[in-house]
């Protein structure tokens, strides 16, 4: 336990326990206990709107949720819309979404999904339903092992998806839908939770005022969110006509860039400028262009998007930020320092931090990422306030 704002706060990590309880496996979700340890240090009661603006599995707008407190949750990520959704779903949903399978053909198939599973983000019945086919589906691909050497690619197509999903009984979708009933903790309370599938630099996106802001950015460690969750993006183009490719370009933190940003906004400060001198010097291959162009893009959208946060928060908000250290290869990139640089230039005033040190990094997940010193090895909690 470490202090933030002069509370203790458990690490962010997700425990072991929470993961086998965890209804979706979503690697970069953080721990619903450091969730409710920020909630009682910032004193949040039912007049204060919390906001996520990456909001992921949904763990921020869950524990909200349960706790009786209005909250928002963006998220870019449609597959992850429907898992967010699907922790809110009641017991009387997976009810209903159990009789809806039983009956009929013994078979899932495409036509199906289409029937009760459209629109998918709007019901807790439907996105309970969906969350079962996900599960399921992405373990049938893992047996057909298509998983790249980086276990956060996937390697599959929607063909396979569609015939995966035929290949699954209704009986078993059946038993997956109890085995999430299990495992949900539904809040009683009538308490609004917004989930918004969306950008938060998109100019179309809903007005939105927040008192807590409680967040895990995108890191830059390549890793690639979208492909992470391929098998469910795929699943859900049989019911929606979506972009992915488009939504990998869109992505903070993708390592899928352009030539990068035409020009750097000015506010992003003296260590991000250190930061793109040293990539722009190194002397490996693709530093001056691909790297620099991906640094240059990451730092530049991060303070556009502390500028849309600077917005969204009222005045007196707190935001919490959970952050991670990365290298580029024996460059240190300190996460931590660049979001207090971007965050204050955009109009937040640092208040404190806590450390929290880690065994697995995200780097680690690929086991060609070199160079990774386990001395820096560590996430970071940051507080903020917008001032008066």
């Amino acid at each position: 336990m470490l202090a933030l704002g002069g509370a203790e706060l458990s690490s962010p990590k997700q425990t072991t326990a929470e993961r086998r309880a965890s209804l979706f496996p979503y690697y970069a979700g953080f721990s619903e206990v450091f969730v409710q340890d920020v909630l009682i240090a910032l004193q949040a009661n039912t007049d204060h709107i919390i906001l996520d603006p990456w909001n992921g599995s949904g763990t921020t707008t869950t524990v909200a949720k349960r706790a009786g407190l209005e909250s928002i949750g963006i998220d870019l990520n449609p597959a992850l819309a429907v898992v967010a959704k699907a922790r809110l779903a009641s017991d009387k949903n997976v009810t209903v979404a159990r009789n809806l399978v039983r009956g009929g053909s013994r078979k899932v198939s495409a036509a199906f999904l289409r029937e009760v599973c459209h629109p998918a983000y709007n019901s807790g019945t439907r996105s309970i339903l969906l969350l079962a086919i996900f599960r399921l589906v992405r373990r049938k691909l893992r047996d057909k092992d298509c998983v790249a050497t980086n276990p956060t690619w996937w390697q599959s197509s929607r063909s396979e998806v569609k015939q995966v999903i035929s290949a699954i009984a209704k009986s078993h979708l059946d038993a997956e839908l109890a085995e999430l009933g299990s495992k949900l903790r539904t809040a009683d309370c009538a308490t609004r939770t917004s989930l918004v599938r969306a950008d938060i630099l998109s100019a179309s996106l809903p007005k939105v005022r927040a008192d807590i802001i409680i967040s895990s950015p995108p890191y830059l460690t390549r890793i690639d969110y979208v492909k992470a969750t391929l098998p469910e993006l795929l699943v859900l183009s049989l019911l929606d006509e979506f972009s992915i490719d488009q939504m990998r370009r869109s992505m903070i933190g993708s390592p899928v860039v352009g030539c990068g940003p035409n020009y750097m906004p000015r506010g992003i400060g003296a260590y991000a400028k250190s930061v793109l001198f040293q990539i722009a010097s190194h002397g490996s291959k693709a530093s001056k262009t691909y790297y620099l162009a991906f640094f240059s893009t990451y730092i530049s959208k991060m303070f556009a998007s502390f500028e849309a946060l600077a917005k969204f928060a009222r005045p007196g908000a707190k935001m919490v930020l959970v952050v991670q250290g990365s290298h580029y290869k024996e460059i240190f990139v300190d996460l931590a320092q660049l979001s207090i640089e971007l965050a204050t230039s955009a109009g937040f005033n640092f208040v404190s931090r806590a450390d929290f040190r880690f065994k697995q990094s995200f780097a680690q997940l690929n086991p060609r990422a070199s160079g990774y010193n386990m001395d820096t090895a560590r996430e970071t909690v940051l507080l903020f306030e917008r001032p008066l």
